[in-house]
């Protein structure tokens, strides 16, 4: 539920951070957070309008771009199929 504000007050709790900064670390900016064409051509395409799918090189599943999770990285997301391919052969 992306209207929970008590998850990004829990989130911001973890990060040390303010609710408002926390809510702008979401999978769509991930550095593990793919949406290269390969990628999306797997997708079984867009099931909301406030977002795409992509998926988690991190925790090996596909997810939408307004979610966030404990483990988020800057950096993304991953939009380059070499890039796509080297987080795959790292993850063997």
């Amino acid at each position: 539920n992306l209207e929970d504000e008590s998850y990004w007050v829990k989130l911001a709790k973890f990060w040390r951070t303010e609710p408002e900064v926390a809510k702008k670390s979401k999978c769509s900016n991930c550095a593990a957070f793919d949406i290269s064409p390969r990628m999306e051509a797997c997708m079984p395409g867009s099931i909301q309008e406030d977002g795409k799918l992509g998926y988690c090189w991190m925790h090996n599943f596909k997810c939408h771009s307004a979610r966030t999770c404990f483990t988020w990285a800057a950096g993304g997301p991953i939009s380059e199929d070499s890039v796509s391919y080297d987080w795959q052969e790292r993850n063997q």
